[in-house]
């Protein structure tokens, strides 16, 4: 499941992802993502993995896509994680952003907002 944040506004985009991603979750999240891009330019994105299960392979495609679409349309990238794997999944999106992206723990979510919004 894909939520959108408390704290979305602007170019900042604050999402929860949870459970297992399916292709509904991307066709909910693509028009508001591609929305912002289109109205600021740009987007700072902070993604808080909570109990997240991976993709569906529709999902992981339409990810791939998505990112693949806007590669260059993100400034800032927050991944705030509770394990190894969240921390390599940081690491992982490298490629696919053209800014920034860092890793925050969970019990540092309040500065991974900060640096989103600086």
């Amino acid at each position: 499941m894909i939520e959108i944040l408390a704290g979305t506004s602007g170019k900042i985009l604050g999402v929860q992802l949870s459970g297992k991603l399916t292709d509904e979750d991307y066709r909910l999240l693509t028009p508001q993502l591609e929305q912002i891009i289109e109205q600021e330019g740009a987007i700072r994105m902070l993604c808080v993995l909570e109990d997240l299960h991976g993709w569906t392979a529709k999902a992981a495609w339409d990810d791939l896509q998505l990112d693949i679409k806007h590669h260059s349309a993100y400034e800032r990238l927050a991944i705030v994680g509770e394990s190894k794997l969240d921390e390599f999944m940081a690491w992982v999106s490298k490629p696919f952003v053209k800014g920034e992206v860092k890793y925050f723990p969970r019990e540092h979510v309040d500065e991974a907002w900060k640096w989103i919004r600086a």
